[in-house]
Order: structure tokens, then C-alpha cells, then sequence
């Protein structure tokens, strides 16, 4: 069980990082790149956590569903 709470833990700030990374090397021009205005850093990272969100959102389910399950 510890090992499946760190995982999950772990997993959604890597993915987090990861996909803020790649949505700002994609979608910000290369010269604003190095200093991207306020609005486009809230952008990327408001998509990169929904993605990451979107990614580990199964994994935390399936992690808690049996602790919901009452005992036969």
C-alpha cells in the first residue's frame, strides 16, 4: 500500500512538470519563451495539471474503490 501511495503521489507532479515543459516548448513563441507573460505560464500550467489530473485520476480510484466496498 505504500508503495501505490507514493506512486500515485509522485506520478501527478512529474507529469505535472513534464507536460507544463512540453505545452510551453510548443505553444510559446521561441522569443517569449525565456519570459512568458503571466497569462500564457497560467495557461500551460493550468493544462499541464488537467492533463496530469486526467492521467493519475484511474490510478487514485482504483487505489481507494476497495477501502469504499463494505465487507461481505
Amino acid at each position: 500500500m505504500l508503495i501505490t501511495s507514493l506512486f500515485t503521489q509522485t506520478l501527478n507532479p512529474a507529469i505535472t512538470f513534464y507536460a507544463f515543459a512540453a505545452l510551453k516548448q510548443a505553444l510559446i513563441p521561441a522569443k517569449n519563451r525565456e519570459h512568458p507573460s503571466a497569462i500564457q505560464t497560467f495557461l500551460c500550467g493550468a493544462f499541464a495539471s488537467s492533463l496530469a489530473s486526467l492521467a493519475t485520476y484511474p490510478l487514485i480510484l482504483a487505489k481507494v474503490s476497495p477501502k469504499l466496498l463494505p465487507l461481505p
